[in-house]
């Protein structure tokens, strides 16, 4: 199930049970504030009723239990006189009637019914509702109604009793009156309609909110998410356009920002990749590299094909392609591994570094055996190619150590790993030099110190550059 389908779920589950909270909440307290209106017209209606009895009547009826007298006629009138007065559209008073403890005081019985014309021992079970006995009993010498609704077969009401004292205050009986609740009950109904309306309607506006919250709070989430995607595809241009500030803006910056992080690692991996070999390349990627211009010791390796203008002019350009893409291909292998940085080609020439962007406590070492290893893979191509009628090729190698500036060099639109240097142009000057001397490699002084014993150098002594004032110490490599 899908985050938004969650969410959208939670959300409606949320507004339908605040919705039933609530409602459920007001109907209970409508109803409990009917209820207690109502109880507090019965026990007053009861109250004034008990006042108005002739209270020698009744007490000579309960002792007589003379139905036929004028007395019983006379207080079966009264009692129909509180009937009548309290029939009106919101009040309707369904029995009035009179009560007292059995002789056992566990019961209690009618000693008056003006509707059923019953007295005494036929009591009518609609004037003694269920519950209501240990109630009465307990409650004689004061006012009291049931705090509930009477539900039974013939009607819905709540009854209220008040009892009857003589002028010593002397508990002489008790006033019991019905008071009829279908008004009541067709307002809780007309109320109960119009909650299930409300409801019905706040579920519906709670079911369109929920779409627009839940769109609302993942459209964030669905950005992020097709981002995402987008990089894991290999769109490392790919960027979230949230620009809120909640969590989902902060989420969308960290996302963008390692975006741009891995566009900047993708951008070096391919700008290097053609430099070094692939463990060099790993190392500079897990490392912390900046890769400005900085000042460090390396080793310069310049090598040249001689004579390949005049090779080439006698092959067909589209062999002298070939011919020129197999030679690289072996020197890359030489020179990657020997951990050599290949900073450029020029035609036929190649610049290498060691020592850079890595630290290579072994460069000068390095170097050497990558011109070593340089003049064997020429010789062994130079054996395939002289079976295929093609006249074999030599090379020239200068190799030189000292400080130069290593960095990226140039603009946005156009920048390369480079060294420049004074090293730099000794390194291009012996290359050149090797011609004059007849040798294939030359090494500086600087670079045989640090790998003395490990070759054996040939020193040829002091030698002028061009463009230096300065003669320098150069051995060529037996």
């Amino acid at each position: 199930m899908k985050f938004q389908t969650r969410l959208y779920l939670v959300f409606v589950l949320l507004i339908f049970c605040t919705t039933c909270l609530g409602l459920g909440l007001v109907y209970v307290v409508a109803r409990r504030s009917l209820l207690e209106e109502m109880r507090s017209k019965v026990l007053t209606m009861a109250v004034t009723a008990a006042r108005q009895m002739d209270v020698a009547t009744l007490s000579e009826l309960q002792s007589t239990r003379d139905t036929h007298s004028p007395q019983f006629r006379k207080l079966v009138s009264k009692l129909l006189e509180v009937q009548g007065a309290n029939q009106r559209d919101d009040v309707y008073t369904l029995y009035v009637y009179t009560m007292r403890p059995t002789h056992e005081g566990r019961e209690m019985e009618v000693v008056i019914d003006p509707i059923q014309n019953k007295t005494f021992t036929e009591f009518p079970e609609q004037l003694y509702p269920k519950g209501t006995k240990s109630g009465i009993l307990q409650h004689l010498n004061e006012p009291w109604s049931p705090s509930h609704w009477v539900n039974e077969p013939w009607g819905h009401f709540i009854a209220g009793y008040a009892p009857v004292y003589d002028s010593q205050g002397k508990y002489v009986g008790t006033i019991g009156i019905n008071l009829s609740a279908q008004s009541v009950s067709r307002e809780l109904g007309q109320l109960q309609v119009s909650v299930g309306a409300t409801m019905a309607l706040t579920l519906i506006a709670g079911l369109i909110a929920a779409v627009f919250l839940s769109h609302f709070a993942t459209h964030a989430l669905s950005q992020i998410s097709s981002c995402v995607q987008h990089i894991g595809e290999g769109d490392l241009k790919a960027r979230v356009p949230v620009e809120s500030e909640d969590e989902f803006g902060h989420l969308a910056i960290a996302i963008n920002q390692m975006a741009k992080g891995l566009e900047e690692h993708e951008r070096l991996k391919l700008g290097f990749i053609r430099y070094v070999s692939k463990p060099i390349m790993e190392k500079i990627l897990s490392s912390d590299i900046t890769f400005k211009g900085e000042r460090r010791r390396i080793t310069v390796l310049f090598s040249d094909i001689r004579e390949f203008t005049s090779f080439s002019e006698r092959i067909d350009p589209e062999e002298v392609v070939s011919v020129l893409n197999e030679y690289l291909e072996e020197m890359f292998k030489v020179i990657f591994a020997h951990n050599g940085t290949l900073d450029k080609i020029i035609g036929d020439g190649l610049m290498v570094e060691f020592g850079a962007p890595l630290d290579d406590p072994s460069q000068e070492k390095n170097a050497v055996l990558t011109a070593i290893e340089m003049q064997k893979a020429l010789s062994a191509l130079c054996d395939r190619w002289q079976a295929k009628g093609r006249p074999r090729l030599k090379m020239g190698i200068g190799i030189h150590s000292g400080l130069a500036v290593v960095g990226n060099i140039g603009t946005d639109q156009r920048m390369d790993y480079t060294a420049i240097g004074d090293t730099v142009n000794v390194a291009a000057r012996l290359e050149a030099a090797t011609k004059e001397h007849n040798v294939s490699i030359l090494v500086s002084a600087a670079t045989v110190e640090q790998v003395a014993g490990l070759f054996d150098f040939k020193k040829l002594g002091p030698i002028q550059l061009p463009g230096r004032g300065t003669p320098i110490e150069v051995f060529s490599l037996r």
